[in-house]
């Protein structure tokens, strides 16, 4: 059991360090999402379909705080 359990870790970490799962979590202006983001998104989704993107839109300053509060 010990070792299955281990197996199921080292496949989930495979995983995620081959980009093959996983979430990212990222901060991005107003403006800038408008503009980039339809562009971009599609692209990485069909590249990366197991990858959940978490943009986080907000104002400069917000999104500096958002990463000293580690929500980006």
């Amino acid at each position: 059991e010990i070792l299955e359990k281990y197996n199921e870790f080292e496949n989930a970490i495979t995983e995620v360090n081959e980009l093959k799962r996983g979430r990212i979590s990222f901060g991005i202006t107003r403006m800038l999402a408008t503009h980039y983001l339809p562009m971009v998104l599609p692209a990485f989704a069909q590249k990366y379909p197991n990858i959940e993107l978490h943009p986080y839109e907000a104002s400069s300053r917000q999104l500096e705080q958002a990463l000293l509060d580690r929500k980006v």
